[in-house]
């Protein structure tokens, strides 16, 4: 027994490592790259916005890129982003450069050392990686806004731009997908018209019943006779 414990703390304590290296990695690897890329662009500056994940929080955050655009015309934009993410922005033309970070701390140690002409971080304040547990620390935001109230000021959007204290005028997100991506996907989509639905979330709080979403799948076939597509990492249809 007291082996099997042994065993386990060091599978932890291993993977913690891990987790530290390669963080650190990504920190120096983008710290040096950025020190490249300031050097090329001294006289316009650049401008950094970091939403390092999910799917859906970029999709619907991307309005405020192009708000970022409009006040920094002329900046280097570049948007930091885990690694799984990174090809929902490599097409957004509001944004100059895509940079991986690793984890979340990545990104709070290359904010410290990095002087940008601004910075529109669109976390919420006293967000961690859940493996380095080193707070996100923010100035001058609405720190009554934050990760477990959000929900109750409409849309995700609108509450990270309240907390933010950014105004977007244009609030349709909008997905910039290369022409051989579309076609691709073609063979996989319906000819007809089709509804697409996605019906996990990474909160379990925002999820609803399985059994719910199938019957209402069912309901959307029978009576309005429209396909319907599922998008999403898992699936709770049968």
């Amino acid at each position: 027994m007291l082996k099997q414990i042994r065993q386990t703390f060091s599978f932890f304590r291993d993977d913690y490592r891990k987790h530290l290296f390669k963080s650190r990695v990504s920190i120096f690897t983008n710290y040096y790259k950025l020190l490249y890329i300031s050097f090329l662009n001294r006289e316009n500056g650049i401008v950094a916005i970091s939403l390092i994940e999910h799917i859906g929080d970029i999709i619907a955050n991307e309005p405020i890129s192009r708000e970022i655009r409009r006040k920094h015309p002329s900046s280097t934009i570049i948007w930091f982003v885990r690694k799984p993410y990174w090809q929902l922005l490599q097409n957004n033309p509001s944004i100059d450069k895509v940079f991986i970070v690793y984890c979340l701390t990545t990104w709070i140690k290359i904010h410290e050392k990095i002087n940008f002409e601004a910075v529109y971080d669109l976390h919420f304040n006293g967000r961690s990686c859940k493996i380095c547990q080193i707070s996100l620390i923010k100035e001058n935001v609405d720190a009554s806004i934050n990760g477990t109230n959000y929900l109750n000021y409409g849309s995700l959007l609108k509450a990270v731009c309240l907390h933010n204290k950014i105004e977007v005028v244009d609030t349709t997100p909008q997905m910039y997908i290369p022409g051989k991506v579309i076609s691709r996907s073609e063979q996989f989509i319906p000819k007809e018209k089709y509804i697409v639905i996605h019906c996990t979330s990474n909160e379990s709080i925002k999820d609803w019943d399985a059994d719910k979403w199938n019957k209402l799948v069912i309901k959307i076939i029978d009576e309005y006779k429209v396909q319907v597509v599922e998008i999403g990492s898992a699936s709770k249809l049968k």
